[in-house]
């Protein structure tokens, strides 16, 4: 009996032992992603993450930020190294005057903390706009054009 829970807990802890080799293996960046992020940004250092997107988490990205002129960006590939996405941060200045007169309009009273602007593989441009409202952050989403398509609640 007693060898026998001996064998049992020697299994679990080389299983719990193999799982976090695998995390720590899956968090490594693959070659093909820091190629093609040093052919995109050749005088950048990024900092990654890993993470999975899609409609059932099925999909592995990999997460660089990094600054250009003390600007914050992030850059996601996929595990191939083909690109996915780019968001860079931009002052409120630098919306589109139709997003600008949208969130003086419909947010007076709520500060901008954050403004974002996205493009993904496609060119398809997305701007983000980081708001508090009561105790909550938010942000609110506008495609390129500069139309409001959805607000979305964050962490």
């Amino acid at each position: 009996m007693r060898n026998l829970i001996l064998s049992i807990a020697f299994i679990l802890g080389m299983n719990a032992f193999a799982q976090d080799i695998k995390n720590a293996t899956l968090e490594t960046i693959p070659v093909e992603v820091s190629f093609a992020f040093q052919n995109q940004f050749p005088n950048s250092t990024a900092e990654w993450r890993s993470n999975y997107q899609g409609n059932d988490d099925e999909q592995l990205v990999f997460i660089g930020t990094f600054k250009i002129n003390s600007i914050q960006n992030a850059v996601i590939y996929d595990k191939e190294g083909i690109f996915q996405a780019l968001e860079t941060s931009i002052t409120t200045s630098q919306l589109p005057i139709s997003i600008q007169k949208y969130m003086s309009a419909n947010y007076p009273k709520n500060p901008i903390r954050s403004v974002s602007k996205t493009i993904n593989n496609k060119t398809k441009v997305i701007y983000e706009v980081g708001i508090i409202r009561g105790t909550l952050f938010y942000d609110l989403v506008f495609n390129g054009d500069g139309d409001f398509l959805q607000m979305v609640e964050k962490d």
